[in-house]
């Protein structure tokens, strides 16, 4: 919870300074919640109380429900918890179902503070329909795995806008794509390669769903251990060898090689422990990192390990247009392309290379 409650930190600042000073526009004294941000939302909803007199609270109730004191830090963290302010997590969830929001301390059995209906306010409802995660495929992969899950999020469930965060058995995933009903996901990178947990979604609101059962299991990454020859310009037959290079979430072919960021131009052949490409055009570069992704998304890489020599270009070509027979100079730089020689030359998509009288 705590890598979730962190990334709003930003916005709940700023949403606090604004209503401490209404509060305080207002005349708030004694013990009193002057206002409440949001009125409604579902399991896992943060909510901001503001009012008077609040630094002693440390537990409280949402529509009649027990709501866990958010850990944002320690009980004196004065940034959530002061005397104007208070920010709770709603720990439950039944549809609509409305009521007061009451602040207690740790040892009373009255409230300390009360907001709703009762006192002339307008209630804290839970929302008509809370999120859900229905399934999650695949439910194992490596690091880089493409994850689709499906149920029902933000905006179509829990009073949220969008979702706002993905963790897969516990770490963070990268949102590729998001609905009211599909999040497509890129699992992150494990601590020790094998642990097991479920895929929790979480809304902009801090209202999450969980996938507990089947977990998703995270498997040995593929490794890169050599790239020969290290070093090439575009269109060098490089060979990629390595283990487990499909990953380990069933795929059996490889969709994207790139060297130094930058997709190859063609991918000529592949296997579990060895990948042949050849590198698109760059500018020049050193220390590049080669890396192979599987049609999952799992990934391998081997950093710091490949050069990318000058690209050859051709700067003219006389005669531009000539009949059969004719010899024709083409100029340029690094047309050799690094090489002692030319090997195959193509001329209006006709193969010439017999005819090459010299370079």
């Amino acid at each position: 919870m705590m890598d979730r409650l962190t990334a709003a930190i930003g916005c709940v600042v700023l949403l606090l300074s604004g209503h401490a000073r209404e509060a305080a526009a207002q005349g708030c004294i004694g013990t009193n919640i002057t206002s409440v941000f949001p009125s409604s939302g579902a399991l896992g909803t943060r909510v901001t109380v503001v009012g008077c007199g609040l630094n002693d609270t440390s537990r409280a109730t949402l529509s009649a429900f027990s709501s866990a004191f958010t850990p944002f830090g320690s009980a004196n963290d004065v940034l959530f918890v002061n005397d104007s302010t208070v920010v709770l997590e709603a720990d439950n969830f039944v549809p609509d179902r409305c009521g007061a929001i009451r602040l207690f301390t740790a040892l009373s059995t009255t409230a300390i503070a009360t907001y709703g209906a009762e006192t002339g306010e307008d209630p804290w409802c839970y929302v008509s329909r809370e999120m859900l995660v229905g399934a999650a495929l695949p439910n194992q992969g490596s690091a880089g795995t493409r994850v689709t899950v499906q149920g029902v999020f933000a905006p179509s469930g829990g009073g949220g806008t969008a979702t706002e965060a993905v963790t897969v058995a516990g770490f963070p995933a990268t949102i590729v794509s998001q609905s009211g009903s599909t999040v497509v996901v890129i699992a992150g990178s494990p601590l020790l390669g094998n642990e097991s947990g479920p895929i929790r979604v979480i809304s902009d609101t801090g209202a999450y769903a969980e996938l507990a059962a089947p977990e998703f299991t995270y498997l040995a990454s593929g490794t890169i251990v050599s790239v020969t020859p290290d070093s090439g310009q575009h269109g060098t037959l490089i060979t990629i060898n390595g283990t487990n290079l499909y990953g380990s979430g069933g795929a059996v072919s490889i969709t994207q090689v790139t060297f130094g960021g930058v997709p190859a131009r063609e991918i000529v052949s592949h296997s579990d422990t060895s990948v042949v490409a050849r590198p698109g055009g760059r500018a020049a570069g050193v220390n590049l990192t080669v890396t192979v992704q599987a049609e999952d998304g799992a990934t391998a890489q081997l950093t710091d390990v490949y050069e990318h020599l000058e690209d050859g270009v051709i700067t003219d070509v006389r005669p531009r247009g000539a009949a059969t027979g004719t010899v024709v100079s083409i100029t340029g730089t690094t047309l050799l392309g690094h090489a002692a020689t030319v090997t195959s030359l193509v001329a209006a998509g006709v193969d010439v290379t017999a005819s090459i009288l010299g370079t």
